[in-house]
């Protein structure tokens, strides 16, 4: 296993990428780490890259357009070639899983507060964002984001058929 490995806590891809966090040593291994998906040959573990390390911990990892958000005792985000790390809010109680509706909005899971959250996933500018509690559910933990809600009877909206899903 590789050293930017530490207990991986989330993971996001894209066609080229990707992106994890760390949930043990993210400020001496690295938090969020980019690597290709298909790494070259020969020291494949050169091709990794440290976005940040403002975190021991990493609960969770969505990209979204050009941005990476993951999941401390905050949410934070940094572009998907790095640069700046910003924090979009520091309200959560325990923010945990996060989805992208690919409408352009970031679902985040708060375990603290059991609430579901959503903000604009396709920031311009990485600064602090106003979220929008979506729903509440005991335990909230894990997202997905179901593209047709035909196989989950009587949901009138996408993230609620996911936590339907999730939470049978």
């Amino acid at each position: 296993m590789s050293e930017r490995v530490s207990s991986p806590g989330g993971i996001a891809v894209d066609d080229f990428n990707v992106w994890w966090g760390n949930k043990e040593l993210g400020t001496q291994v690295g938090a969020l780490i980019v690597a290709p998906q298909e790494p070259p040959a020969a020291a494949p573990q050169d091709s990794m890259k440290v976005l940040a390390s403002v975190t021991d911990r990493v609960n969770g990892v969505c990209v979204a357009a050009g941005n990476v958000f993951f999941m401390s005792d905050e949410i934070l985000a940094t572009r998907k070639a790095g640069g700046v790390v910003a924090v979009i809010s520091d309200v959560l109680q325990q923010p945990r899983g996060c989805a992208w509706d690919m409408d352009g909005g970031m679902y985040v899971a708060d375990k603290g507060t059991g609430q579901i959250v959503k903000f604009p996933g396709a920031l311009s500018e990485l600064k602090e964002t106003r979220l929008t509690p979506v729903v509440s559910v005991e335990d909230a933990y894990g997202l997905a984001v179901i593209v047709s809600s035909s196989w989950v009877s009587g949901c009138s909206a996408v993230v609620l058929c996911a936590l339907a899903w999730l939470h049978v």
